[in-house]
């Protein structure tokens, strides 16, 4: 989590937009916010921590995939179709927010997978 007291707001970099390959709306609400350290977080920038998850709704199309024993593939798809939130999309999803940084993100989950 960066630091609330010293973390500073700049324009979202084209580096950033190109390399994690943010849509239009992604760049237009997000809140980006680089590391800069203090006293606070003894110049680190960061203090405490920050749960990024995947989160998978059971729903019908995903136990009819598993009850017949599906594929990886399968199941994969019913997740996406029933829009399940990937571990990546939910460290991006806080990088925007700027609770965050893109680069924290990249350096905890690599490259989106």
């Amino acid at each position: 989590r960066l630091c609330t007291k010293c973390a500073r707001t700049e324009l979202l970099p084209q580096g950033v937009i190109a390399g994690f390959q943010l849509t239009p709306a992604q760049v237009a609400s997000a809140r980006y916010r680089v590391a800069v350290g203090c006293k606070s977080c003894m110049n680190t920038g960061y203090r405490g921590r920050l749960a990024v998850y995947e989160m998978l709704e059971p729903t019908e199309a995903i136990k009819s995939v598993m009850r017949a024993n599906g594929k990886e593939e399968a199941l994969l798809a019913a997740a996406k179709e029933g829009g399940m939130t990937w571990l990546w999309d939910s460290g991006i999803a806080a990088a925007l927010a700027g609770d965050t940084s893109f680069e924290e993100v990249r350096q905890s989950l690599g490259a989106e997978g």
